[in-house]
């Protein structure tokens, strides 16, 4: 009996393959302990650095800007700066730089203060960090993005992240 070749047919190729993909991200998801964060559509996170090279011990500021692009009203929850935003801070072989005390302690330090914000389409705000109150920065390049997590309405999964951008430290 001779076998015949049939073409696939493209419904049965496209079902094949959300299969896997729907696989693989139940995979990633587990691997990793729970929901993966996903970037915000609503907020949009610009940075730049103060200077862009510096020298070691010199403070290094972060000034960034949040931007509501959505066509509705975001809600914020408003703890301070250092509580609010977050860094990846690499050489460029991928390490991170030793944090401060400062740094270290941080996500042990008790939030004095909490309110709930509105930030309305179109409008931003505006926050200026040092980022050597966090990281021991020693002599070399390194990468830096900055993110914010949003908190309301239950987007713990949401962040707004930045451009990223790099810093050179010498002695």
């Amino acid at each position: 009996m001779e076998r015949q070749e049939h073409p696939a047919r493209p419904s049965l190729i496209a079902l094949s393959a959300l299969f896997v993909l729907a696989a693989g991200l139940v995979l990633a998801q587990s691997s990793r302990g729970g929901p993966q964060v996903r970037a915000s559509a609503r907020l949009q996170l610009v940075a730049d650095l103060q200077p862009t090279t510096a020298k070691q011990g010199a403070p290094v500021y972060i000034r960034l800007r949040l931007k509501n692009i959505d066509v509705d009203t975001v809600w914020l929850v408003d703890n301070g700066d250092y509580h609010e935003y977050g860094f990846t801070v690499t050489d460029v072989f991928g390490r991170q730089p030793q944090q401060t005390q400062f740094g270290r302690s941080l996500p042990e330090m008790p939030i004095l203060r909490s309110t709930d914000f509105a930030l309305m389409r179109g409008h931003e705000e505006k926050a200026t960090l040092d980022l050597t109150k966090l990281y021991t920065l020693t002599p070399g390049r390194y990468h830096v993005q900055a993110f914010r997590q949003l908190i309301l309405p239950a987007a713990d999964d949401e962040r707004a992240f930045s451009n990223q951008i790099d810093l050179t430290i010498v002695e």
